[in-house]
């Protein structure tokens, strides 16, 4: 059996407004990006850990944990409102260029801690399947639809979404929100130049993406500081699981 090559990339902007120097400040001790680094280490069944910065203190350390990191990112692809995909593809085709080639991407975003080894083989696993074109971790979304309401310049409320004429009520069911945890994608569709998102929205809307599910309970993307002190905070509640599951 051909084995499939599978790509880590760890993405790690220097600048960061919401928390400086936010993907190297100290969680519980360690290094933020540390977490992501080596957990995504641990998994044979990744090939390569490659973490993509413009910066050389987070490449330092990023080092220092294990990861490799061949290049510097262009000062074009560092900045606030820069998109994910050209980050993605500057690193793919890095390593291309070098004869390197992997025919599945991991995107581990280094603000998502608590992810386990158990979600990121879901989404390995899930990418082994042909038909499958990108993986996207969620939690699900338990809302009832009905009890949301919107007000008018007034402060008047008035329903929101009307279940009984403009959507189903079967259709409010099964829905699940992005939570950042991993995503997954294939080379090939990863590196197609309609490619504007790694979700099916409305920009792609005919993208197969596939559901890995997430942990409710350790579903976290830290943004802002009050995100942090709640990670850390449910970190050391179920540090056993997210440490030990598989």
């Amino acid at each position: 059996m051909i084995k499939i090559k599978t790509l880590a990339i760890i993405p790690a902007r220097g600048g960061s407004k919401g928390i400086p120097r936010k993907n190297i400040k100290p969680f519980l001790g360690k290094p933020l990006i540390e977490y992501t680094i080596k957990l995504a280490l641990s998994i044979q069944e990744i090939d390569k850990v490659l973490v993509s910065t413009d910066d050389k203190e987070i490449a330092e350390i990023s080092k220092a944990a294990g990861a490799e990191v061949p290049f510097l990112r262009p000062e074009e692809l560092a900045q606030d409102n820069t998109p994910s995909i050209p980050v993605f593809r500057h690193a793919i085709s890095f390593l291309e260029e070098k004869g390197e080639s992997y025919e599945n991407i991991l995107i581990l975003e280094p603000t998502s801690p608590l992810r386990t080894k158990k979600i990121i083989l879901q989404t390995i696993e899930a990418l082994k399947n042909p038909e499958v074109e990108t993986v996207v971790s969620a939690k699900k979304f338990d809302v009832d639809f009905s009890d949301i309401l919107k007000a008018n310049e007034d402060n008047f409320l008035k329903i929101f979404l009307d279940l009984e004429t403009s959507v189903r009520r079967q259709d409010t069911k099964n829905i699940y929100l992005l939570d950042g945890t991993i995503y997954g994608v294939k080379r090939n569709i990863l590196m197609d130049e309609s490619l504007v998102i790694l979700n099916p929205y409305k920009e792609k809307p005919d993208l197969k993406t596939k559901l890995v599910l997430s942990d409710p309970r350790l579903s976290i993307e830290i943004d802002n500081e009050e995100d942090w002190e709640y990670a850390e905070y449910v970190y050391k509640k179920h540090k056993n699981i997210i440490e030990n599951e598989s």
